[in-house]
């Protein structure tokens, strides 16, 4: 009689119960997915603590309380504080003490990018000069930006800042 021939079925599961083919593909990663990469990395930081899930009960709970102080903390920050500004800059030692916040709004559904340029400290609309133009201005027909056309506006914007709202500040 003829050796059986084992079916696909049975060949992948035996291929599946094999502990030296899992070992080999649990270390096996893909370098290309940063997804797994990254688990592989947290796995191995997980099992860095000795304590599995009952005993680091008020570990995890410690945490879960950290992250949502923190999360609330900096929610608070980004929506209050800093609200539509994308840069706050030191004061320049040549203008006695000027700091600017830049800040930029796309609204939604609309397609003119604000971009405006004010004193640290002042109220919003004092001593601020702003531009408003499509975003079209600012993307070529393939979808790639065109960072000379936004860095051309932000230096004239600017100067027009200094001739403006620094010109008003010194005559004060």
């Amino acid at each position: 009689m003829a050796p059986k021939v084992k079916q696909p079925r049975q060949a992948l599961k035996d291929q599946l119960l094999d502990p030296d083919l899992k070992e080999d593909k649990e270390n096996k990663i893909n370098l290309g997915d940063t997804g797994s990469l990254k688990r592989a990395l947290d796995d191995l930081v997980v099992e860095f603590y000795p304590l599995k899930y009952p005993a680091s009960f008020w570990l995890l709970a410690s945490c879960v309380c950290t992250y949502a102080t923190l999360s609330t903390g900096m929610t608070y920050i980004a929506a209050f504080l800093e609200r539509d500004a994308i840069a706050f800059t030191k004061p320049n030692s040549k203008k006695a003490g000027t700091a600017l916040l830049v800040g930029s709004k796309l609204p939604r559904f609309q397609d003119e990018y604000h971009l405006r340029i004010q004193l640290r400290g002042a109220e919003k609309g004092r001593e601020e000069v702003s531009l408003k133009k499509s975003v079209a201005a600012y993307f070529d027909s393939a979808g790639h930006v065109v960072a000379d056309a936004i860095r051309a506006d932000f230096r004239a914007l600017l100067q027009r800042f200094e001739a403006e709202c620094l010109k008003i500040r010194k005559a004060e």
